[in-house]
């Protein structure tokens, strides 16, 4: 059997009641409902479970007053949260694009409700919110590694470089480089270039926090994005990366291939306007780190 956890931002009783028990009725498929009255009840609820703890989210018109509108709209932009069905009061084409326009996948007129038009509405846009997560997911996530692609690091830092400038706090980038890894393909072939870059990929999610931001930033190349972390923390933590990639060769055959890393540090310390300025800085700072080839 299907189940389904449902948020239902609501605040008529009987509405609620209404709807759960046409979800009660739907074959083959179950439904664990949270109700929140309000949309501050909502968002508590939201804080306190994690969006990703939901698979739908229902929402009323709350009295024709805009507040289910304008919690889609709050929601709609976040890729993980659940898909959201907006329920009217009664029909009205201004309300209803309204509705689609702040982010909902799908309006219900609540005077029209039935067991095949739920059923139905919760099929299209469960099935709709997973493709458009499935796309989402290409665009962002580098195919090699299965880590953030360049542009989701950029559009990520943009947003980090902003908060941090906001609110005055720390926010470093280390720049990570695979030493002499041309060196690594041209002996040992393409394929174990890339079990190097894996290797080197496990090393670094082993030693950052879940609030760090890491993705392939290029070849072999890679960019760790630190909020509330100084210069300092920063450094120590790209020594502590150095260490444990030393300690992690790769094995082709019988031969053992040692691993190396550079890393180049910045902080917004140093003045950088935008983020993209601030990762120019972790360049030069990984120029300077890289080994001299002899």
């Amino acid at each position: 059997m299907t189940s389904y956890s449902v948020l239902f931002v609501e605040d008529n009783e009987e509405d609620y009641l209404q709807v759960n028990a046409l979800l009660e009725q739907i074959p083959g498929t179950e439904y664990r409902v949270r109700w929140a009255r309000t949309v501050e009840d909502a968002e508590t609820l939201v804080v306190e479970s994690d969006p990703q703890a939901f698979d739908l989210c229902l929402v009323g018109d709350h009295a024709g007053e805009g507040a289910g509108i304008r919690f889609i709209s709050a929601h709609s932009a976040d890729i993980e949260f659940p898909p959201m069905i907006f329920l009217a009061d009664q029909a009205d084409a201004d309300i209803d694009q309204a509705a689609l326009d702040a982010g909902a996948m799908d309006y219900l007129h609540k005077s029209e409700l039935s067991l095949s038009l739920v059923e139905r509405s919760i099929r299209y846009c469960v099935a709709q919110h997973a493709t458009k997560q499935e796309l989402v997911k290409l665009a962002t996530i580098d195919p090699l590694t299965g880590i953030l692609n360049r542009r989701a690091l950029y559009d990520l830092g943009d947003k980090e470089f902003d908060r941090a400038t906001r609110y005055g706090h720390p926010l470093s980038l280390l720049l990570i480089a695979v030493d002499r890894f041309k060196d690594v393909n041209g002996t040992f072939g393409h394929e174990v270039g890339d079990k190097a870059l894996h290797s080197v990929v496990a090393t670094v999610l082993a030693a950052i926090r879940e609030t760090d931001v890491f993705g392939r930033f290029g070849g072999s190349e890679f960019l760790l994005i630190l909020p509330h972390t100084d210069v300092g923390g920063a450094s120590l933590l790209a020594e502590r990366i150095k260490d444990g990639v030393k300690k992690q060769p790769i094995m082709q055959g019988s031969a053992v291939i040692e691993l190396s890393v550079s890393c180049g540090v910045s902080a917004t310390s140093e003045q950088a306007g935008f983020f993209d300025e601030l990762v120019v800085c972790a360049d030069r700072a990984l120029y300077q780190d890289k080994p001299t080839v002899v």
